[in-house]
């Protein structure tokens, strides 16, 4: 009995463990992409702007990515 409670919580912290690593990759991979996002963010928004689309939406997206971006 003592070893399937040892083998159930080993388990689980293999399980939590393995969770944990693969959260932590994927923000990881985020984070170094964030540059990448940022500026094909802006080259749409630069994009829709030339062609008239959208007005004031754009205007402020546009403001609350330059936010971020300073940010």
């Amino acid at each position: 009995r003592i070893a399937a409670v040892i083998a159930s919580v080993l388990g689980a912290f293999a399980a939590l463990g393995l969770f944990s690593f693969i959260v932590a990759t994927q923000v990881s991979e985020l984070a170094q992409n964030i540059p990448v996002y940022q500026t094909n963010i802006l080259t749409k928004i630069r994009s829709l702007k030339e062609t008239g689309v959208g007005g004031g939406i754009l205007a402020r997206l546009s403001k609350v990515v330059e936010r971020v971006g300073q940010e």
